[in-house]
């Protein structure tokens, strides 16, 4: 069973959140402030106690998504320290699942703070230069909640209905928000709210309807687009060594028939097989994790006995709302989205956002290479051959190769070496240096001894410097190519010659031997076959 990321689901039997307790202080929603114009007040309101959390400045509370169903998302925001937030980047996080709590993300992997056995500020946080905010969602999901069954969404056009709602009641609190550059960020599932929600901007943006929203980009780790890029899961766990040719066998029936699932779109059959699949091939690899094959456990929920406690709770205005780290009601609700393809949101983003995906190469659930061809494949817009023909490069931090970046045409692709699908805990310091120049669209810094050139006719040449008695220089470019093939066939012409000529030079002699031999009675037969 998986526990997270696409599907990283701790199966719950909670349906709806509620209330259980009447001693601790209410829920603090904000919504009915937004509308009597009291945002001051909610602002002020929102304001968590920083002595509960190592003097961290922060907001947090609930903001009403569907008033029909009492549906509201719960937000925790930290603003940058020590910097003009207006002109900051700032940083929504929302995380997969579906149906994982976003404070998985603030506790474990890109928040201000981390949690073992107490409390403490995280080196590698993302709020460093930049503001975050974390978002519950679904509704439903970590303290997010809903007073009826009807509040949980089934498809993208609600998640990022409700999101955008959220955005825009939100920064009524925040204004100085407006104008900060924008970049929406998550993982796995969340490959598919965040490319939902960033699409919703854009067409309420078009449609010159509220008030408007600085986006710049998306940053995506490990993110799940479309299941058609990602079906082939045996050639993932044998290539990595993790079965064998008979362990292909065995599970090939299963997988062809996760496959023509797929092609039926039949997404409750889709979404069994691929469970059983995942399972099966684990099994057979003995592995009690997919997401990374170097690890034999994961725990992303350490953080939870923290934030239930009672004066933590009050701190950040949760009242006695039940928590819920993975939320079964909210994975069992997007079934029906399992099989919806990203595809062509993401086309429209790419024409007029950038684009950053980060892959954890150890990741068996969301696998690179596959991940990667199924982008080749099926996207296209109007920069897509710039993206083709971007050189990849390696991208070196601490000494040492951190990955692989091609980039073009707004999208960026990182290939996080050494990493998982969780990439900000498997290399917490990359993570944010990654982020830190895809905002500030900086260039990866590349090895010393690797250089790209524009070579003269306008083709690119990779030059390779080895500093070993001096610099020798290798070019690889269209016309070298093409001297390398010629001087090849000409070599193979004189080696056949050569041999030719050898043949039949052996030939002529044998002959010669055998007439002497035929003249001369004392050499035998016996002497000529060494017996």
């Amino acid at each position: 069973m998986e526990i997270f990321g696409t599907g990283f689901l701790l199966w719950c039997s909670v349906a709806v959140n509620a209330v259980v307790v009447a001693t601790a202080s209410p829920a603090l929603i904000l919504t009915p402030y937004i509308k009597k114009n009291e945002t001051e007040k909610a602002r002020n309101l929102s304001s968590v106690d920083k002595s509960q959390f190592l003097n961290v400045v922060s907001y947090s509370g609930y903001i009403t998504v569907d008033e029909r169903y009492n549906s509201n998302l719960f937000f925790w925001y930290f603003p940058v320290p020590d910097q003009n937030v207006t002109e900051t980047p700032w940083i929504i996080w929302l995380q997969g699942g579906p149906g994982v709590t976003s404070l998985a993300g603030l506790f474990e992997e890109i928040g201000p703070f981390e949690y073992e056995t107490k409390l403490k500020l995280r080196n590698t946080s993302w709020g460093k230069g930049h503001s975050l905010l974390f978002i519950d969602n679904p509704v439903g999901t970590g303290f997010s909640f809903t007073d009826s069954d009807k509040g949980f969404i089934q498809n993208m056009d609600e998640c990022s209905e409700h999101l955008y709602n959220f955005l825009q009641q939100f920064m009524t609190i925040f204004p100085e928000l407006r104008k900060a550059p924008l970049y929406i960020a998550g993982e796995s599932y969340a490959g598919r709210y965040v490319p939902a929600f960033a699409y919703k901007i854009l067409q309420m943006k078009k449609m010159q309807r509220d008030d408007p929203i600085n986006l710049q980009g998306l940053m995506l780790g490990n993110p799940v687009f479309n299941r058609k890029e990602i079906v082939d899961y045996t050639r993932i766990y044998y290539q990595w060594g993790l079965i064998d040719s008979q362990g292909v066998l065995a599970v090939k029936s299963l997988q062809d028939a996760y496959v023509q699932a797929i092609n039926a779109n039949d997404y409750i059959l889709a979404n069994h097989l691929r469970n059983q699949l995942l399972d099966k091939l684990d099994e057979m690899a003995m592995l009690q994790q997919s997401y990374n094959i170097l690890k034999d456990n994961i725990n992303v929920s350490g953080f939870m006995s923290f934030v239930d406690q009672d004066e933590i709770k009050e701190a950040i205005h949760v009242g006695d709302i039940v928590y819920e780290f993975a939320n079964g009601t909210v994975h069992q609700k997007l079934i029906p989205d399992f099989l919806k393809d990203s595809t062509p949101k993401i086309q429209a983003l790419l024409e007029n956002y950038r684009i950053l995906i980060y892959c954890g190469q150890l990741d068996l659930v969301a696998p690179c290479v596959l991940s990667a061809e199924g982008r080749r494949r099926s996207w296209y817009w109007s920069q897509r051959e710039n993206f083709l023909t971007a050189t990849r490069i390696p991208w070196r931090y601490n000494d040492s190769v951190a990955g692989y970046v091609k980039s073009g045409g707004r999208l960026t692709e990182v290939l996080v070496r050494g990493a998982g699908h969780l990439v900000p805990i498997d290399k917490p310091e990359q993570a944010q240096k990654l982020i830190s120049y895809f905002i500030r669209d900086l260039p990866f810094r590349k090895p010393q001894n690797f250089h790209v050139q524009d070579s003269s006719n306008g083709t690119i040449e990779n030059v390779v410097e080895l500093p070993e008695n001096g610099k020798v220089t290798y070019y690889y470019s269209a016309a070298g190519l093409i001297a390398s093939v010629i001087i090849n066939v000409i070599l193979v012409f004189v080696i056949v010659g050569g041999v030719l000529y050898y043949l039949r030079y052996k030939r002529r002699s044998t002959t010669y031997f055998y007439e002497v031999a035929d003249e001369d009675s004392s050499i035998t037969d016996g002497i000529l076959t060494m017996t």
